[in-house]
């Protein structure tokens, strides 16, 4: 498929698909093709999308909505590779789930630039599980075909019936993919009486035709979704149509919905009862046992479910199994659970200390993917927990809700963002909080930049050799600490030393780490790191002057963007990075040219630095704030050159000579 799933009700974190090889099929010369793959093999490459790997010449899906029944999907498309790099384009990958959708019809062909044809079918396909290493058993499935290593000029095209029992009366249809398409075209044919409720998102080239019982939507000429940093991907950047259906639901239809509390309370009937606050008293008793504070409890309690281990069991997926968590006791006995699983568990385990917590439905790609204009549970694959907490408490993941009150929302899922703090991805986002009563969509709380803060101190000797000898110490907070701790978590303690050593050897040359140590506090979200380091070659002689770079140790990634025009909006996440180094001078030598200072300001990010020289020893501090925004693609030339001073901060020389 191109991008684009299919409706299936309930389906949280459907994963990437992979291709498989063609089977033997049977090949001829172009003679039988069926008319549209004849007529796409027909059409010229235009000059426009000719420089692109791959072109899409049909890209069509027609959409069958009958009165009781199945919903039937035909789906063609043809793709044309245009480069090497393309050959891995020419594949297709037909996802359904086991009990509710089948494929009852399947054909492909491939033609290559002389006109042989190779024909396949439904046998010809690997019937593949989407069950990944965090899945114990998923009804999810897919049929997957590719090309092989077809010649550039080859056409591949393909087309298939796919039959679904109907659960969200919802479709969502992009009209640009990874390739410039040539024309897209989708198509509803819904019985008598029912009318399609239509959003559309991004250019508005798309033409709009009715005929009957038949809607259809078409835009030609498209090109490709651009592949740019920092990229913001709401569908407000995109050319996508969505569809539901106008008015109340039609019985055997699938669900439509006209708002958000609508959307909250059709998920909040599909959730497990309340467990009786009994049930888990004692699981509750040993976890706060001897604390007292309120805070303190919250955290010991969400700590307990984020420690679970993360297995899935998606069974039902086609009947809204997705939405239904399997039940606290039996996720508490097991040991394991998925995203709603230990969001539930967590709820019943509050509840049990007279706590409240509503389920809270999220995107977990970034804070711009959930769309407010179209109420649909479609737009969410994560969830996670929103507690309701004191006043008194003030966490960068705490929010006002109008009718709740003071809620903080967390992620059991992820075993290490703190209790009181979000995954980036999850800040400043729109979720879906879960309730009959004040059910409907929120807006995250995002933690501003000094609550994911990256300091670093280092205090080093520098000899008139050029040699260095230094002692480091990094402490971090929030999302800076997540990556930190994950990356220690993730590493033996061999691994995790030449990673540090690495990461030296990039800003001083060779390098010897003499010691290290790492600390974590787990329930506050902080993580220490302290090294002791030499650099035997940290300094060069330059004509009797020592010259050095002013970065003794690596800084958190940021891009290096480049000089070119942009299409999409820049997303920015909010981060802290203060450093203060010390070097001793050698004796018998002073700065002669230190780097000038900088003050840079801008309404999304901060930079300030300085080079100074007191009783033999340089001393120079930085810090750099960038401030969680979304801003629009003209403002991209002044986040590369914002960005562009602080590497040119970093990289800034210091040269030193003889008194």
């Amino acid at each position: 498929m191109s991008g684009r799933p299919h409706v299936w009700g309930g389906l949280l974190g459907l994963v990437a698909l992979l291709a498989a090889g063609l089977g033997t099929g049977a090949s001829a010369r172009a003679g039988n093709l069926p008319d549209w793959v004849a007529s796409a093999v027909a059409r010229l490459t235009p000059a426009w999308a000719a420089r692109a790997p791959a072109v899409r010449l049909v890209d069509e899906e027609e959409i069958v909505l009958p009165r009781s029944g199945r919903t039937r999907y035909l789906v063609r498309e043809a793709l044309r590779v245009l480069s090497a790099a393309g050959k891995d384009r020419a594949s297709l990958t037909v996802p359904y789930l086991r009990g509710s959708s089948d494929v009852s019809d399947l054909h492909a062909w491939v033609v290559d630039p002389h006109g042989d044809v190779s024909r396949f079918g439904r046998r010809d396909a690997v019937d593949l599980s989407l069950s990944d290493q965090y899945t114990l058993y998923s009804d999810a499935r897919a049929l997957t075909l590719s090309a092989g290593d077809p010649a550039v000029g080859t056409v591949f095209a393909w087309e298939y019936v796919l039959e679904e029992e109907p659960f969200l009366a919802q479709w969502r249809w992009f009209f640009q993919t990874g390739e410039p398409s040539l024309v897209s075209c989708v198509s509803l044919t819904l019985p008598e009486g029912l009318e399609p409720a239509v959003v559309r998102f991004g250019p508005d080239s798309v033409v709009a035709s009715h005929r009957d019982r038949t809607w259809t939507w078409e835009r030609r000429d498209i090109p490709a979704v651009p592949n740019e940093a920092l990229a913001s991907s709401a569908l407000s950047n995109q050319s996508v149509l969505t569809l539901g259906l106008k008015g109340t639901d039609s019985p055997g239809t699938g669900a439509s919905f006209a708002d958000w509390p609508g959307v909250a309370r059709w998920t909040d009937a599909r959730m497990p009862p309340p467990t009786q606050p009994n049930e888990f008293a004692d699981q509750v008793a040993r976890l706060t046992a001897g604390v007292a504070d309120t805070l303190a409890r919250l955290r010991a309690i969400a700590r307990s479910a984020q420690a679970l281990n993360y297995v899935a069991v998606d069974l039902g997926l086609g009947h809204g199994g997705g939405y239904v968590p399997h039940p606290a006791a039996d996720v508490l006995r097991l040991g394991y659970g998925d995203c709603k699983d230990k969001a539930n568990l967590l709820r019943a385990l509050l509840a049990a200390d007279g706590a409240r917590a509503w389920m809270l439905l999220v995107s977990s790609r970034d804070r711009d993917r959930v769309e407010e204009r179209w109420p649909s549970p479609m737009q969410f694959d994560h969830c996670i927990l929103a507690v309701r907490v004191p006043r008194s408490v003030h966490l960068p993941a705490v929010f006002e809700h109008p009718v709740l009150g003071p809620l903080l929302a967390f992620d059991p899922t992820d075993p290490l963002t703190a209790f009181g703090d979000l995954p980036a991805a999850e800040q400043g986002a729109l979720g879906l909080l879960v309730a009959t009563e004040g059910g409907g969509l929120v807006r995250l709380p995002a933690a501003p930049p000094e609550a994911n803060r990256f300091e670093r101190r280092i205090d080093a000797t520098l000899q008139a050799d050029g040699s260095l000898t230094a002692r480091l110490v990094e402490r971090s907070v929030g999302q800076q600490a997540v990556e930190q701790r994950a990356t220690r978590h993730r590493l033996s303690d061999v691994e995790y030393r030449r990673t540090v050593e690495a990461g030296l050897a990039a800003s001083v040359g060779s390098v010897e780490l003499s010691a290290y140590h790492t600390s974590e506090d787990t329930l506050a979200g902080r993580f220490r790191l302290e090294a002791e380091y030499q650099a035997p070659r940290f300094a060069r002689d330059v004509q009797g002057q020592i010259v050095f770079g002013s970065r003794l140790a690596p800084f958190p990634p940021m891009l290096d963007l480049p000089d070119s025009a942009r299409v999409l909006p820049v997303a920015l996440d909010g981060q802290c990075v203060a450093e203060t180094v010390v070097v001793a001078l050698p004796e018998g030598y002073v700065a002669d040219e230190l780097p000038r200072a900088r003050h840079d300001h801008a309404d999304f990010a901060d930079l300030d630095a300085e080079w100074t020289v007191d009783g033999g020893a340089l001393r120079f501090t930085r810090l750099w704030t960038l401030r969680p925004l979304t801003l629009p693609a003209e403002r991209y030339r002044d986040v590369r050159k914002m960005l562009a001073e602080r590497l040119a901060v970093l990289r800034a020389p210091v040269v030193l000579v003889r008194r």
